[in-house]
């Protein structure tokens, strides 16, 4: 929404010499090419004004589209994959002909404890990740808010411009009436 929201949208002026119908025809012919112009830079989103379903929509278009939390998710998902295998081989820390290494896995600093430690470290940076995660998409839909809000403040402020260019459309024929 913002590289559309970049370019600054201003009306084209009025010609001061110009006949009534000339001037009318222009304001509607401003009006149009407004709402053209505000459509296509609605182009393939789903909605794009303020309302509760509108922004829930294109927060979670935004989220979806993110290559960063698509990254994320795909080291999450290894990790977890590599928790589960260390978990599911832990047994085979216990078969060991040398007695001093079973030895050790029952007191302690053994392979089994070696297993656990990276089984905890591999939860850690899995949680972590989580985390970063969160955080990304919780930016993601400020931004989207923002950017969203800012949209319909231009387009309202056009629109304003188109009345008032109506409007003094309007007063300059009943002046030049009356005259």
């Amino acid at each position: 929404i913002s590289l559309m929201l970049s370019c600054c949208w201003q009306p084209a002026p009025l010609a001061a010499q110009t006949s009534d119908f000339d001037q009318f025809e222009r304001v509607f012919d401003l009006a149009v090419r407004v709402r053209e112009e505000f459509a296509a830079l609605q182009g393939d989103l789903p909605c794009l004004n303020s309302s509760t379903e509108c922004v829930r929509q294109l927060q979670q278009m935004a989220i979806a589209n993110s290559s960063e939390l698509k990254l994320i998710e795909q080291r999450i998902v290894a990790s977890r994959q590599r928790i589960d295998y260390q978990g599911s081989q832990r047994w085979t820390t216990w078969i060991n002909p040398n007695p001093v290494a079973i030895v050790q896995n029952i007191f302690g600093g053994g392979d089994a404890q070696k297993v656990d430690l990276a089984i905890a470290d591999l939860e850690l940076k899995t949680s972590e990740l989580e985390a970063r995660k969160a955080e990304i998409a919780s930016k993601l839909k400020d931004r989207v808010l923002t950017e969203l809000l800012r949209f319909e403040e231009l387009y309202n402020q056009s629109e304003l411009q188109a009345a008032i260019a109506a409007r003094e459309t309007t007063r300059f024929k009943v002046i030049e009436v009356g005259y």
